[in-house]
């Protein structure tokens, strides 16, 4: 379940949706979002930018602020 819930981003009829562990007190209304995760597609980045701080650099073109996924900071030289 936390893999659903960490994972994404999830879409729904091509409409982004945010998923979220149901805690008691819990209402089913609408929440308003400061942050929504986003996935950004780098296609043909050269090598050298593949590093926390390149991508960094380069993401902060899309925002103020960003996380690398666990999974990319593994990737082999």
């Amino acid at each position: 379940m936390e893999e659903i819930i960490e994972g994404g981003p999830w879409l729904f009829q091509g409409q982004p949706i945010v998923l979220q562990f149901w805690e008691q007190g819990m209402t089913l209304r609408q929440r308003k979002h400061s942050q929504i995760p986003v996935w950004i597609r780098l296609k043909h980045l050269p090598m050298e930018y593949w590093t926390d701080e390149g991508l960094s650099t380069v993401a902060s073109g899309v925002g103020p602020r960003y996380t690398l996924m666990e999974s990319l900071k593994n990737v082999p030289d």
